[in-house]
């Protein structure tokens, strides 16, 4: 009766630290897979706005140009849609960069820039 009984681990053992690690890959991929699709948007959501960006960068250069070359400000402000207020010796203007956010511009009649920066609706 007094029998030494060694305890062996069966194959049991085996396919549930088997279950384990394929379970822990299987999260661990599909963690992986969602933060990779969450930078893919950011990424995305910064390219559009850098672009929009440059896009009303270019155009605010653009009239600049015009206003040192041409000076009526009337027909250039026409021609690009957009209102181009003159006072106190000072042109400014406002370019759309998004819904909520302007590239606002102010330059003085030797075309000097005096401002230059973006700013969102609820700031003016």
């Amino acid at each position: 009766m007094n029998k030494k009984r060694n305890v062996k681990p069966g194959t049991g053992i085996a396919t549930i630290l088997l279950i384990f690690v394929v379970l822990a890959m299987t999260i661990m991929a599909a963690l992986s897979y969602v933060r990779t699709w969450q930078d893919d948007q950011s990424l995305q959501r910064e390219y559009e706005y850098r672009q929009a960006y440059y896009k009303a960068d270019a155009k605010a250069k653009y009239i600049c140009d015009e206003i040192i070359q041409l000076k009526d400000v009337e027909e250039i402000s026409t021609q690009n849609q957009v209102d181009i207020q003159f006072e106190k010796n000072i042109y400014s203007f406002q370019i759309e960069i998004r819904s909520n956010q302007v590239l606002e511009v102010q330059m003085d009649q030797d075309g000097n820039i005096l401002e230059w920066m973006t700013k969102t609706k609820e700031e003016m």
